[in-house]
Parts: C-alpha cells; sequence; structure tokens
C-alpha cells in the first residue's frame, strides 16, 4: 500500500508528487504561487503538471497555474529543437565528434518528452583536439563567443556561444572539453571514455550522439557535485532516478568499475543516496556497498562531506596539479581573467579602465573566496 511522506515544505509537496504519493496532506499551508515559484526554481513545473495531468484530483489551482507555461515549452522546445538539430548536424559535416551530455541529452534520450526537462543552454562535449574545427562550426551558423565567461587552461574547461533566431528566441550552446571544472573531477570522466560507448538518439529534427546510460549517470553525479556542490534541485535528483531505473545489471557493472577507476565513487554514492531519499530511486544494494567501499579514501570525497568555498576548490586544484607552472598558471587565471571577460563583466566601454578593473576585482573578489 502506497503511504505519503511527511510534508513541510514546498520541496517535500513537490517530491511527493514526483514520487507519485496519492495525498497532499497540509497543502493548503501555501499560495499557489509560492508553489509555482518553488516547482520553477526546482526545475519540475512540467513534471508538475504531468503528474497533475493524470489525476482527478488537483488541488489547490496548482495544474492550471502549471498549464499556462506549458504553451510556452512546447513553443521553446520546438524552437530549440530545430536549433540543436541543425547544430549537431553542422559538426557531424565538418567531422567534429561531439556528444550531446547532461540535461539536453537527457530530455532526448530518456524524458518521455524533452519540454519536460528544462533548461536554459545546450552543453556538448568534443575532445581538446576539435576545438578549433567546433568553434568554426558555430560561428558559421551565427553564433557568436560570449566574453562574460572566464576560460582558461585550468580555471574553465567550457566556452558559451549565443544565437538569436529569426523568432527572437536566444540559443547557447555550452561547448565543454572537459566535463566540470574543479580538477579533482575534471579528468574524471575525459570524452574518450564517454565516446567509447556512446549512442545515437533521434528525436524529429534532433540526431545526435549521446553517452550511455550508465555513462550518463556518472556525469550527472559528478555534475551535481563539480558544479552546484550541495546546492539540490529536485530536477538533477530526477534525472538520476529516471537513470537509475534505466541501467541494466551490465551497466550497473560498468557504472561501479568505472566509478572505482575514475576515483569518484563517493560523489556517485552521494548522488544516489540523495535520489533514494527524496524519490526513492531503487538502487541494487550490491551497488550502494561497491560505492561506500571503493569512496573511502578519493580526493573527490570531499566534495560530499560539505560545501566548498572557493579557496577549498582552489587549494585542492593546486595540490593535484603536478607543476608549479601549472599551479602559477591556475592562480593567474582566477586573478587576472582576459581582458575581454572583465570588459563584459564590468560593462566598461574603454580599455583603459582596465586596470582598475582589475584592481577592484581582487578586492572585492577576496571576501567571496573565503565565504562558503
Amino acid at each position: 500500500m502506497q503511504t505519503t511522506s511527511p510534508v513541510t515544505t514546498p520541496t517535500d509537496l513537490l517530491a511527493g508528487v514526483l514520487r507519485g504519493e496519492p495525498a497532499w496532506s497540509g497543502v493548503d499551508r501555501w499560495d499557489t504561487h509560492v508553489l509555482v515559484a518553488a516547482a520553477d526554481h526546482h526545475g519540475v513545473g512540467p513534471l508538475v503538471w504531468q503528474a497533475l495531468h493524470a489525476r482527478r484530483a488537483r488541488p489547490h489551482g496548482l495544474y492550471e497555474a502549471l498549464a499556462a507555461a506549458r504553451h510556452v515549452d512546447l513553443t521553446h522546445e520546438m524552437l530549440r529543437g530545430r536549433e540543436i538539430g541543425r547544430v549537431c548536424a553542422a559538426l557531424d559535416a565538418r567531422d567534429v565528434r561531439a556528444l550531446l551530455v547532461k540535461g539536453a541529452a537527457l530530455a532526448y534520450s530518456l524524458y518521455p518528452e524533452p519540454w519536460l526537462r528544462p533548461r536554459i543552454d545546450t552543453d556538448i562535449l568534443v575532445a581538446h583536439e576539435s576545438l578549433g574545427a567546433a568553434d568554426r562550426v558555430l560561428r558559421g551558423l551565427g553564433y557568436h563567443a560570449a566574453p562574460a565567461m572566464s576560460t582558461g587552461e585550468f580555471v574553465s574547461h567550457q566556452i558559451a556561444y549565443e544565437h538569436r533566431d529569426a523568432h527572437g528566441l536566444s540559443h547557447v550552446i555550452d561547448l565543454h572539453w572537459k566535463t566540470v571544472n574543479p580538477q579533482a573531477l575534471a579528468d574524471a570522466l575525459p570524452f574518450e571514455l564517454l565516446w567509447a560507448d556512446a549512442g545515437h538518439v533521434r528525436h524529429h529534427a534532433v540526431l545526435a550522439r549521446v553517452p550511455s546510460h550508465s555513462c550518463s549517470l556518472l556525469l550527472a553525479c559528478v555534475h551535481r557535485l563539480g558544479h552546484h556542490q550541495l546546492q539540490e534541485r529536485l530536477v538533477w535528483l530526477y534525472d538520476l532516478h529516471l537513470l537509475a531505473n534505466a541501467v541494466d545489471e551490465s551497466g550497473w557493472d560498468h557504472f561501479v568499475s568505472t566509478a572505482r577507476d575514475r576515483g569518484i565513487s563517493a560523489v556517485c554514492c552521494h548522488g544516489l543516496e540523495a535520489a533514494t531519499a527524496r524519490l526513492g530511486t531503487a538502487v541494487p544494494a550490491r551497488v550502494m556497498v561497491a560505492l561506500r567501499t571503493s569512496g573511502l579514501e578519493e580526493p573527490s570525497r570531499a566534495y560530499t562531506e560539505r560545501t566548498q568555498r572557493r579557496i577549498d576548490v582552489l587549494r585542492a586544484d593546486l595540490r593535484l596539479l603536478p607543476r608549479w607552472r601549472d599551479r602559477l598558471q591556475l592562480v593567474s587565471e582566477h586573478a587576472f581573467p582576459p581582458a575581454s571577460y572583465m570588459m563584459a563583466r564590468y560593462d566598461a566601454r574603454q580599455r583603459l579602465l582596465l586596470p582598475a578593473l582589475y584592481v577592484h576585482r581582487l578586492a572585492s573578489g577576496a571576501w567571496k573566496w573565503l565565504s562558503a
């Protein structure tokens, strides 16, 4: 018999909906706007609408409020899908090996409909040696690199490209050559490993290569902590939930062995435990035992224990970089990002202001590095 977990916050309520629980104990304590805002924050508005759509009892006006956004979601997805298809086709035509990853990949390979997985950008992973070719393809399609993102050899492993289509919709492609930025996790899932067992996904205009379910699960666990620390959103846990349900026995074997070999067992264990606690995700007991055992001594385990301050991440990165030259370059990239970034970041019009802007950055940013 299905039971309902205690509901003390809007997040609890939304998690219960995603678990399929039938009761809505205490729903009347929150205004509809509060619940809609929580659903938007957690990226699960479309999923909650879908769950309510299948029910006869729809409390508190939440269904009607979420339904209003559904039409926008569907329209945006149609335009987004066409654009993703155009980009992937152009990369393939130029023989650029490219993987659609993270939210976009899961939207087309795992979710019943791609509009159920909200996202603000499209993540594409390429090998480092393919960056130049990928850059030329994107610029040829009308994209331009966004200057307001700091890049470098060590500080960031992605470039954001923007393009506005004829309908006025902005499309953002995050081009990655490593999956996350911190050194403890940056090389955990290299391009070649993900490419080796990737498969194709097709949905209307989109034809793309995506990682296997087991590799996508690894990537989702790493990205959850590598980029977002312990900031929890239900949509990330729902990604893990769907992926765990889709992985078969051989996939779990691959998942466990890769997590162990790449030093991310603790990170993966943390993600699956969170999904289980919130969404009732079923994970084989042998998988959890193996992850807990092999993750005890991993450097990346620090990401599961507490929120890493910027200074903590920098210290860990410096320890992991083998050469002093690389360490000095990392510090320099943090302290002195490219001039184009500084001009965009501070909306400056004259390059003569750059020295003052760098001084301001160093002085005002110190507290951010020391705060949680």
